[in-house]
């Protein structure tokens, strides 16, 4: 077991950016990264570029030439989300975060990133999250998968919330079903900390997120619940278990996006082939969604119908 007095010749943090064509993104990232204060030996950016065709690989040559600690790669062609596990092992650190292109470090979480890192004596297993509805900020602990689960429920599925100690690497050898699914990081997170018997979750304001112009491609609501339950089912996800994380996925997680893109028809990139069939095929017979699903049409329309009586007021008939 490697721990901080063993692992002096390489940096404590990896930040692991898998990145495809937002050369400007990334950018913005790495100037975050490389400006804060506690950017110095004991962190390192890993680059891995899945073959973009625009500007990216001259960013990333750029901070690599200007930053020692900055590593800059590209793959001869988009392996899609194995680039995730490949941006991983490229890394030399001692714990190795994921961190999307869009993502903003606010000033003190790289430094408390760190700190922690060394509190722990680089043998925990950590986590970095947003601050969630049912959850207050803090340090919290867990020692199974499902007292895991209970702290994070959904947020398990953002990439960004990933890390693995250098010792665990082989918790990501896991089926590559999962990668099909689009959430290895589930299935790597819960194999973590399976192992280890214990982990420490941080919840807090500790990041800004960037939304690209048409974000998404894939079909947010096959994935978001159908693929997610399904990696949970396998990791034996069950009982009242089970049905408080359906719950928790439809009503803080899903049910926004209902009503921004179902109900209401925002503009969107995501693929939302099927979606109401998908939405009741999983949650038809849960009578929760019914009365949230009516709320939500009701208050859209009284929004419309408000924003409709001020132009009216503003251009009246001549």
């Amino acid at each position: 077991m490697e721990n901080i007095s063993e692992s002096s010749v390489r940096p404590l943090l990896s930040i692991c950016i898998p990145t495809y064509n937002r050369a400007e993104y990334l950018r913005d990232s790495l100037e975050n990264i490389t400006s804060d204060p506690a950017f110095d030996h004991r962190v390192e950016v890993v680059i891995s570029d899945n073959a973009s065709t625009d500007a990216t690989q001259d960013v990333g040559r750029e901070y690599a030439e200007r930053f020692p600690n900055v590593r800059y790669f590209r793959n001869d062609e988009n392996i899609r989300d194995a680039n995730f596990k490949l941006a991983l092992h490229r890394a030399e650190g001692l714990y190795l975060k994921l961190s999307n292109d869009t993502l903003r470090y606010r000033p003190g979480t790289i430094a408390m990133i760190v700190s922690e890192i060394e509190r722990t004596g680089g043998n925990t297993p950590l986590y970095f999250y947003p601050p969630i509805p049912f959850r207050p900020s803090g340090r919290y602990e867990a020692t199974t998968p499902d007292e895991f689960l209970d702290h994070v429920s959904y947020f398990i599925g953002w990439i960004a919330g990933f890390g693995i100690l250098r010792k665990d690497l082989d918790c990501l050898d896991v089926d590559p079903k999962y990668t099909r699914l689009q959430f290895s990081q589930v299935a790597w997170t819960m194999e973590t900390v399976r192992k280890n018997g214990n982990a420490v979750i941080r919840f807090g304001d500790f990041y800004d997120i960037v939304t690209p112009p048409g974000k998404g491609g894939y079909n947010f609501f096959k994935v978001q619940i159908c693929n997610l339950l399904a990696v949970l089912r396998d990791y034996g996800l069950k009982g009242w278990a089970y049905e408080r994380e359906k719950y928790r996925i439809f009503r803080f997680h899903t049910y926004p996006v209902i009503c921004d893109l179902l109900i209401e028809h925002q503009p969107t990139g995501f693929d939302l082939t099927d979606s109401w069939k998908t939405i009741f095929k999983e949650y038809w017979w849960r009578i929760y969604i019914y009365p949230k699903l009516l709320r939500g049409k009701i208050r859209i329309m009284k929004r419309k119908y408000r924003k409709k009586k001020q132009q009216s007021c503003q251009h009246p008939e001549s």
